[in-house]
């Protein structure tokens, strides 16, 4: 039988509350979710952008089989563990991982110069 299942409320409560923040210039949650092509990757993205392999191993272990969820947990803890999130450390992630036209595509629709891929 089944044991009934129950939300952690705070943690729903701050990832949602990061997902929707607005008003700065680093990369909000709602954005960087939408990044195509990261499913299998995530993990790889996550140590690169800074993110400690044992956050990203307790992420895997609490969202078994669902990469969009691990994708925005490691969005999210980039987010809080650096103090300074920008899209120019994203497309350097992006192109040391090998996602190097993402990387670009996000330049090109940020405005930021392929010089940061160099």
């Amino acid at each position: 039988m089944c044991e009934p299942f129950e939300p952690d409320l705070p943690s729903l409560q701050q990832t949602y509350q990061e997902y929707t923040r607005q008003g700065d210039h680093s990369p909000s949650l709602r954005e960087l979710v939408q990044l195509p092509g990261l499913a299998a990757v995530w993990y790889r993205l996550g140590l690169e952008l800074g993110v400690r392999a044992d956050d990203l191993d307790m992420i895997e272990t609490n969202y078994p089989r669902d990469a969009d969820m691990c994708i925005i947990k490691m969005f999210a803890e980039w987010r809080r563990g650096d103090s300074n999130p920008t899209y120019e450390k994203l497309v350097r992630a992006l192109a040391d991982i090998g996602k190097r036209k993402l990387a670009e595509s996000v330049c090109s629709t940020r405005g930021i110069s392929l010089s940061v891929l160099d």
